[in-house]
């Protein structure tokens, strides 16, 4: 069995275990249960299929960010247990009291710079893997967005053929209609107005 670095024996990859491909078969005998005229549930399935993806990606994206960082932070305790044992070392009690206080603040500035360059490496680490996983969901979201507008599109042009067929079928009617010697708008010609009157 292999030996983990992790002091807080934590395995951060048992918080993801979502199964894309089982949610996927999932989805998709709901959606064949839906039968609606004029829906491409294929379209519907294989755009939630790829959101399921880009999560998934964000997920190992953060998941190893998250790995990375917890690393690197038992790699600073462990470096920083041993400077603070080379320092100890090296400081010298038996000295003046001016050079121990002199010691002193060297030992404490020099350990103050270091926790703060450790924070900000950490910092920036977060920072760049909170990034990644983000453009991995934006980049989904703008295909989605692009996926929705070409859909409109599509819908829009169908209606408009549509509306045109319909608007061609009435015209026809009404045509055939005249030529039979009917009056196209189904008035009876028999029907004579009268004024009425209080």
């Amino acid at each position: 069995m292999a030996q983990s670095n992790n002091p807080f024996n934590f395995d951060p990859s048992k918080m993801f275990t979502v199964d894309p491909q089982q949610m996927m078969t999932q989805w998709q005998s709901a959606l064949e249960s839906i039968n609606l005229p004029g829906v491409d549930m294929g379209k519907i399935l294989d755009a939630q299929r790829k959101n399921v993806e880009a999560i998934s990606e964000a997920n190992r994206i953060a998941l190893e960010g998250v790995q990375s960082l917890m690393q690197r932070q038992a790699e600073i305790m462990q470096q920083s247990v041993e400077e603070a044992t080379k320092m100890m070392q090296s400081f010298d009690p038996a000295s003046d009291p001016t050079e121990r206080v002199a010691q002193q603040t060297a030992l404490a500035q020099e350990a103050f710079q270091q926790a703060l360059d450790r924070m900000r490496e950490l910092a920036e680490m977060a920072n760049a893997s909170q990034a990644e996983a983000f453009e991995a969901i934006q980049a989904r979201f703008n295909e989605s967005v692009e996926e929705i507008r070409s859909g409109i599109q599509n819908v829009t042009e169908a209606a408009m053929k549509l509306g045109e067929a319909i608007y061609k079928s009435s015209q026809a009617e009404a045509e055939g209609g005249a030529e039979e010697g009917e009056n196209p708008r189904g008035v009876d010609e028999d029907i004579v107005d009268a004024d009425f009157e209080d």
